[in-house]
C-alpha cells in the first residue's frame, strides 16, 4: 500500500493507493501530529535511482521517499527519443505508479540536510528524522548557465537529450 502525503495549509491529506496499477485513491484529512516523523530509511529523490533503492529498503523497515514531482520520467530512455526510436510519452508515468508499495511518499522537495541530527527539512518546513539516508536527487539542468543556449535549443541543429520539451529529433 503506497502512502502519499499531500501537504496543505496546516494539514496533510493522506492518499492511499492499494495498488499502483489500480490507482484506487481515497482521500481523508489527518492532522500532522498523527504522521510519523521518524523513518528507518529516508530517500531523498524519487527518480529511477531513488525508487530502485526504496523498493529494496521497504523489506528492511519503514521508508520515506521525498520528491516533489508528480510525474516520473525515465531519463535513460530520452536518448532513444532523441534518436527517433521512442516517443516522449513512453518515458513518463505518474509518480504514484513508481513509488514502491509500503513506502511513504512526501511530495515535497528537500530544503536542508542535517546529517549531525540524522534529519532533513522538507520544503514545507516539516522535519523528518531517519536512521539511514539515501541521497538520489539526480541532476538539475541549468541550460541558462551557457550563454545563448536556452534561446538556441531547437534551432540550427542544437538539441539536448535531457529535459522534457527539450528533446528534439532533427
Amino acid at each position: 500500500m503506497l502512502m502519499h502525503y499531500k501537504t496543505g495549509t496546516g494539514i496533510i491529506q493522506k492518499v492511499i493507493s492499494k495498488s499502483p496499477a489500480l490507482k484506487l485513491k481515497t482521500s481523508n484529512t489527518i492532522g500532522v501530529r498523527f504522521l510519523s516523523s521518524h523513518y528507518k530509511f529516508a530517500v531523498a529523490g524519487g527518480g529511477a535511482g531513488g525508487c530502485a533503492v526504496a523498493s529494496k529498503l521497504v523489506k528492511h523497515g519503514d521508508v520515506a521517499v521525498i520528491d516533489p514531482a508528480d510525474t516520473h520520467y525515465y531519463q535513460p530512455l530520452w536518448t532513444l527519443v532523441g534518436a527517433g526510436i521512442k516517443a516522449m510519452k513512453d518515458t513518463s508515468r505518474p509518480q504514484t505508479d513508481c513509488i514502491p508499495a509500503n513506502a511513504h511518499w512526501f511530495d515535497e522537495g528537500v530544503k536542508e540536510f542535517e546529517p549531525d541530527q540524522n534529519s532533513l527539512i522538507m520544503s514545507n518546513g516539516r522535519k523528518i528524522t531517519y536512521d539511514y539516508l539515501v541521497v538520489a536527487l539526480g541532476m538539475e539542468l541549468r541550460f541558462d548557465k551557457i550563454k545563448g543556449l536556452t534561446e538556441t535549443l531547437g534551432k540550427n541543429g542544437v538539441c539536448s537529450n535531457y529535459g522534457p520539451g527539450r528533446i528534439i529529433w532533427m
